[in-house]
């Protein structure tokens, strides 16, 4: 199949398939385009547009995180309660800025490590967009990860194994 933006996107058992690294700032990404071969055109372009505009979804998810940080319970939370002993320990090495606020640093200091867009995702609930971040890709064991609806608002977020 066929298509503006991303070129050649694969089709096989009814399901779609087209994968990229790409940079966002100076880090690379891994982008995922993935779903049942039958989907609007609509969904593709928002697709689409969503991969051209990865540095601008990079910010507005960090805001996401931010905004957790007062919610007890909330992925974010978790993300940080699960890496409190190394922050303490190697916080220098782990966080490039120190502002005095851990919570802040560590956000600043994620890194980005995957987009999935699944262009099927377009109901209320339904995940369109699935991003995961960790503190340093090569070590970590565990991702925060944020899913976001098709309207690019948050579904929520979450601590997952990687």
């Amino acid at each position: 199949m066929e298509h503006e933006y991303f070129g050649w996107i694969e089709v096989e058992d009814g399901r779609l398939s087209w994968g990229e690294t790409l940079e966002s700032g100076d880090q690379p990404v891994d982008v995922r385009l993935a779903g049942p071969a039958k989907v609007a055109e609509e969904a593709l372009e928002l697709a689409a547009s969503v991969v051209r505009g990865l540095e601008a979804l990079d910010a507005n998810l960090r805001e996401v995180f931010v905004g957790e940080v007062a919610s007890d319970g909330s992925g974010t939370v978790r993300f940080l309660d699960a890496h409190l002993d190394e922050l303490v320990r190697f916080r220098p090495q782990l966080l490039g800025q120190d502002s005095g606020d851990i919570a802040i640093d560590v956000i600043r200091s994620l890194q980005l490590l995957s987009v999935t867009v699944l262009p099927s995702g377009t109901g209320e609930d339904d995940p369109f967009v699935v991003a995961a971040y960790a503190l340093d890709p090569d070590e970590a064991e565990l991702a925060l990860v944020v899913r976001l609806d098709a309207t690019l608002q948050p579904l929520g977020t979450d601590v997952e194994p990687l």
